[in-house]
């Protein structure tokens, strides 16, 4: 299979994963993307344009899909870390997130350190992490893989 081919199959499997996530209403559901670096880098635009794309056109309801970009390589220290916990925490305290997207590793571990305390109670699906990145790591039940195939952590889905 080719990479693009590959990269929109994925896209469409975390839609699909997403649509389960979430429950079924007519109301707007709230996604936030949280990217470990700035958006507008080259990689990342075509993956945000492609996610953004196959959510919206996967999807019955409304979507509002809310960008969050760490820049780690430019800020990387742990008191940024907290600052931006406690951003993230105040930004989206009125909103009801229904799911929360870490892409890359360095945007997982964030939601895997913070995500009770960022996004209470929000599940939350990563993508773009290999094998090796996961290690054995145990996962918390709201946590939900996309691209390795593996079983939900908590749910016993087959992904």
């Amino acid at each position: 299979m080719k990479p693009r081919s590959a990269f929109i199959f994925a896209c469409t499997g975390l839609a699909m994963l997403i649509s389960g996530c979430l429950p079924v209403s007519a109301a707007t559901r709230h996604i936030v993307l949280l990217f470990d670096e700035r958006v507008e880098l080259p990689g990342l635009s075509l993956l945000e344009a492609e996610l953004v794309r196959t959510l919206r056109s996967n999807s019955n309801e409304p979507i509002e899909v809310y960008h969050e970009a760490m820049d780690l390589s430019r800020f990387s220290s742990s008191s940024y870390r907290t600052l931006l916990r406690d951003f993230l925490h105040a930004k989206y305290a009125d909103k009801k997130i229904d799911v929360a997207i870490a892409v890359m590793a360095p945007a997982f571990d964030f939601l895997l350190a913070n995500g009770d305390l960022t996004f209470p109670g929000t599940p939350i699906v990563f993508s773009g992490l290999d094998r090796q990145q996961l290690a054995n790591r145990s996962l918390p039940p709201n946590v939900s893989d996309l691209l390795l195939g593996r079983k939900d952590a908590g749910s016993g889905r087959g992904l």
